[in-house]
């Protein structure tokens, strides 16, 4: 009933492999616009803030509410597509390596499904987590256009990194034959 709190490289080493053996399919992470899109609706996207809301409280687990713990999934209402958590409760893994983005240095526009760089130290994550929105600074992580950055191997002890405490997991689409 809870989310799972892990690192990037045991998703995709360990996990992935395993539940495409168990079932046939190929799974995969999405990549950072796919996780976007999922969580705006696709083209059910109302323009809302959050992923299904204007309103925060409504579809996500933050700070404000979550009593500082990760939340049973599928307790809020769910986005335009029918998906829960995307905002909030934890914040979830890309498989893209982040880059940081400029007015100068932004995905094309125009790009069908753009990617981030061919190689980097750290990974995307989209979403925000149960302890998003503490400081002023950050008040907007749980928003859907909101992006962060870890390190693929980041322990999942802790998830301190670069001052702050991390709660990131996973989403996995279905890859088309």
């Amino acid at each position: 009933d809870l989310p799972v709190v892990v690192n990037w490289n045991t998703t995709v080493e360990n996990f992935i492999p395993k539940i495409n053996e168990l079932t046939g399919y190929q799974f995969r992470l999405p990549t950072e616009n796919e996780w976007e899109v999922a969580a705006r609706g696709g083209k059910e996207d109302d323009n809302t803030s959050y992923a299904g809301s204007i309103y925060i409280d409504e579809v996500a687990w933050h700070f404000g509410n979550s009593e500082g713990r990760k939340q049973k999934v599928a307790i809020k209402n769910p986005n335009e597509l029918g998906l829960y958590d995307m905002s909030g409760n934890l914040s979830e893994w890309c498989s893209d390596w982040y880059e940081e983005w400029t007015d100068d240095k932004h995905p094309p526009t125009e790009a069908n499904n753009p990617t981030g760089p061919a190689s980097g130290t750290e990974k995307v994550i989209r979403g925000g987590d149960f302890l998003a929105d503490r400081f002023e600074y950050d008040r907007n992580s749980c928003t859907v256009v909101s992006r962060n950055h870890l390190p693929p191997d980041i322990s999942t002890e802790d998830f301190l990194y670069d001052g702050y405490l991390h709660f990131t997991g996973f989403r996995l689409v279905l890859a088309q034959d």
